[in-house]
């Protein structure tokens, strides 16, 4: 093979992977799913990074270490908390997680220090985009609720420090059923909030594992990719990928 063929092979090949990628379920349009509700994660909203700001400046050049390690632990407590049903609520495992990666980085986390960083993950404000992405949402007909695992205290504060009240239906914690995603038990508290079945709504997650467990219980998944995070291997694609809440509300509303 010469290399005019070669180059006009491989620009072939290229097309075709990209054809592939733009009708992927991932990519596909989603304003034709006839749902009547989006059920959003907390943190597909809540901005965290602040959090991780906070934790560099009072652990200069270990910040971002420590943040990945307590964000990546809570999600691990939540999860064994829940599939062992030693239920306590999301701020007592945002306390036990943080010690935890405090210890694995051999840091000195003083009682000060531990209590403005918990401070500070609780009292989180919705990234920029989101309210306007949320009417317009919203003015489409759209119902929308939270169904997250922070508790209903740090959910509603948090809705009401980013001006975002009035916009959702309920606001849940899924400390109701005293578990925590991706148990089925959660999920089903937006089913019983909304009165409708899974497949009339979507889900939009902030994180692969979220998006997993809501496809698995039956709602149409959306992942709000911020940081492109790399793709779970679950067998449960999320029906739409973006990296925000404009991107979500251009592509339902298209």
């Amino acid at each position: 093979m010469n290399r005019r063929d070669f180059n006009l092979g491989l620009s072939v090949a290229l097309a075709a992977s990209a054809a592939a990628r733009s009708t992927s379920p991932a990519n596909a349009g989603i304003g034709t799913y006839g749902l009547e509700a989006v059920a959003f994660d907390g943190f597909a909203i809540l901005d965290a990074r602040p959090v991780f700001k906070l934790a560099e400046v009072a652990f200069p050049g270990r910040g971002e270490a420590l943040g990945a390690e307590w964000r990546g632990k809570l999600f691990q407590y939540t999860w064994l908390r829940a599939s062992g049903q030693k239920y306590v609520d999301f701020d007592e495992c945002m306390r036990e997680a943080l010690i935890y990666a405090a210890d694995a980085l051999k840091l000195e986390l003083s009682a000060g220090t531990r209590d403005q960083l918990l401070f500070a993950y609780s009292n989180l404000r919705a990234f920029e985009e989101c309210r306007e992405a949320l009417l317009r949402l919203k003015a489409s007909g759209h119902r929308l609720i939270v169904l997250a695992n922070p508790t209903t205290r740090m959910l509603e504060d948090a809705v009401n420090r980013s001006n975002l009240d009035g916009i959702f239906d309920d606001v849940i914690s899924t400390g109701r059923a005293q578990t925590f995603k991706p148990t089925p038990r959660a999920y089903q508290l937006g089913l019983d909030s909304l009165r409708l079945p899974a497949e009339k709504v979507g889900f939009a997650a902030s994180a692969g594992w979220d998006a997993a467990g809501a496809k698995w219980f039956g709602h149409r998944s959306f992942l709000i990719n911020r940081q492109s995070a790399r793709r779970e291997r679950l067998s449960a694609e999320p029906d739409w990928e973006g990296r925000d809440l404009t991107a979500l509300a251009d592509a339902m509303l298209a």
